[in-house]
C-alpha cells in the first residue's frame, strides 16, 4: 500500500470513530433537551465531519504533485475539527 492511500485509510478509520462520537453526542442532546445552540454546533460537527472526508477521499484523485497541498488542507481542516469536536464534548458534559 503506498502512503497516500495508507494516509487516506487512516485518516477514514479516525473519522468513522468521530462521526461516531457525533452521533452519540447527537442522541445525548436529544434526550437531554439540550439548548438549540448546543444541537446547531452538532451540526456544524456533521457538516465539518463530512467536509473533511471528502477533503481526504480527494486525495485518491489529484496528482502526486497536488498531494501536498491537499494533505496540508486535510491537516488544518483536521485540527478544526478535533477541537470543535472536543469544545462540543464539553458543552455536553458540563
Amino acid at each position: 500500500m503506498d502512503r497516500v492511500s495508507e494516509y487516506i485509510r487512516a485518516k477514514n478509520a479516525r473519522l468513522d470513530e468521530w462521526e461516531e462520537d457525533i452521533a452519540r453526542m447527537k442522541k445525548e442532546a436529544g434526550e437531554e433537551g439540550v439548548e438549540r445552540r448546543v444541537r446547531a454546533q452538532i451540526d456544524s460537527l456533521e457538516r465539518r465531519e463530512r467536509a473533511v472526508r471528502d477533503m481526504v477521499e480527494s486525495l485518491r484523485e489529484v496528482s502526486d504533485e497536488e498531494v501536498k497541498a491537499v494533505r496540508s488542507g486535510v491537516e488544518q481542516a483536521w485540527s478544526q475539527l478535533r477541537e470543535s469536536l472536543q469544545e462540543a464534548s464539553r458543552t455536553l458534559s458540563d
